[in-house]
């Protein structure tokens, strides 16, 4: 019976670099080995985009450096019977060039610290938009996880996270991050993806904007996320129309500013 392929985690580089801890586990006789990273995310495989900076081509092999705007993804291409066909697509991409890739994560250690390269599956040239997307995801993605440890610091319950508005892979996240990262400092992940991820803004729509996020940020008084109703309520003062304010939420949620915590509930990420 075929085997379902094994689900692709966004992350970044940064997120990457800060991974100390891998969990290897017997599947079919086989060793898997997997990384968890600071913010919890136990994955075997990854997918990233990012700027091919440096490449050293081989017969055998070809290695690769691909920044994301935050630090390093280091990638090895194999010319064997599985790799063949991907080493030719990375040889093939000349440095600077915008790319995407899919693939595996090995480990090994020296002197305690843990390094991390990628196995490539996938490697295809991108553009500048699909990066930025790519970033806004992981951007949005890291958030929420980083609200999620927060909240598992208190209590490290996945159910109570999940009451909460959190999904069950985040919820287990958070809690594999207070089991293996319980000092971990957040803040270093912040900026886990530069601003220029985000696609700009006119100047009309960023002072909307600054005013949804400030009212959202100064009206969740009951700690359950500022109130739909009150939003629109309050947006109609400024001119903003109940259509454009669904626009912007969708838009800020998906940039990673925002989250629905319950059905109407906002709040800040």
């Amino acid at each position: 019976m075929s085997r379902k392929r094994e689900f692709s985690y966004w992350i970044s580089a940064r997120e990457l670099r800060e991974t100390k801890v891998q969990d290897e586990t017997e599947e079919e006789g086989r060793k898997r080995v997997y990384i968890i990273t600071p913010l919890g995310t136990r994955a075997r495989r990854i997918v990233f985009c990012g700027v091919l900076t440096q490449k050293n081509q081989e017969d055998n092999m070809t290695r690769a450096t691909i920044n994301d705007g935050s630090s390093n993804f280091y990638v090895s291409a194999f010319a064997n019977e599985y790799g063949m066909d991907v080493k030719n697509s990375l040889d093939s991409i000349e440095p600077g060039s915008e790319v995407f890739v899919m693939g595996r994560v090995n480990t090994y250690s020296n002197n305690d610290r843990l390094y991390v390269n990628i196995n490539p599956e996938t490697v295809s040239p991108t553009d500048a938009e699909s990066r930025k997307f790519w970033a806004a995801k992981v951007r949005y993605l890291a958030r929420r996880k980083m609200l999620a440890v927060t909240q598992a610091r208190k209590n490290p319950s996945p159910d109570d996270l999940i009451s909460k508005g959190y999904t069950r892979e985040e919820a287990e996240s958070a809690v594999r991050s207070v089991k293996h990262y319980p000092d971990f400092d957040l803040s270093q992940l912040q900026e886990s993806v530069p601003a220029d991820g985000i696609p700009e803004t006119g100047k009309s729509e960023s002072g909307n904007r600054n005013f949804v996020l400030d009212y959202i940020r100064n009206n969740d008084t009951d700690g359950m996320g500022c109130r739909y109703d009150d939003l629109v309520a309050a947006s109609s003062n400024i001119g903003l129309e109940q259509g454009d304010l669904d626009e912007l939420l969708n838009t800020l949620g998906s940039e990673g500013e925002i989250f629905e915590v319950s059905l109407k509930r906002y709040k800040i990420i």
